[in-house]
């Protein structure tokens, strides 16, 4: 949470070329590591979630902050975090 966005901004002006940042907005969740289709007792899935628009615009706000440290900001989802990387 907190503590680590804050790390994240002090890593920006510390190791400026060590820090990426990314968020989503939306997680619509992915099947767990343990998933098996045969058995019942593994069967879990990750719930969608949002954030609202406040959270959102102080992640942006974040991003914006951490770039402008010499950081990079990745707001592109996780497909341009990865040709990124």
């Amino acid at each position: 949470g907190v503590h680590s966005i804050a790390e994240a901004v002090d890593d920006s002006n510390k190791r400026p070329d060590k820090v990426v940042f990314c968020f989503l907005e939306v997680d619509d969740g992915d099947e767990d590591d343990n998933y098996d289709e045969g058995d019942e007792t593994k069967k879990s899935k990750a719930a969608t979630i949002r954030f609202d628009q406040r959270q959102v615009a102080s992640l942006k706000a974040v991003g914006a902050m951490i770039e402008s440290n010499g950081g990079a900001w990745v707001c592109g989802g996780l497909n341009e975090l990865t040709l990124f990387l």
